[in-house]
């Protein structure tokens, strides 16, 4: 997989390209507390996400230098939330 970037005039169009193109079953984001809000991202991104996927794990449970407790803990709810969405999968 490639990384792409998509920056100034359309670029949520090109994203929404990108996601449509690779027809991912569920996203994965990781985003900072207040920045992601901050920025104007949730609103511009967060429709897209839901258009596109039914499954979205957010992870922004975590602290500047996360301490090894709160890496093991968002692991723990990421690999719960992967369980549950391979489990939907097979269903």
């Amino acid at each position: 997989m490639h990384q792409h970037s998509f920056i100034g005039h359309n670029s949520l169009i090109e994203l929404k390209k990108q996601l449509i193109e690779l027809n991912l079953k569920r996203i994965f984001l990781v985003r900072g507390k207040c920045s992601f809000v901050d920025c104007g991202a949730e609103n511009a991104l967060t429709p897209i996400f839901h258009e596109l996927r039914d499954e979205l794990f957010v992870y922004k449970d975590f602290t500047t230098n996360p301490k090894m407790e709160e890496v093991l803990k968002n692991l723990q709810n990421f690999l719960k939330w992967m369980h549950s969405s391979y489990t939907k999968l097979k269903t």
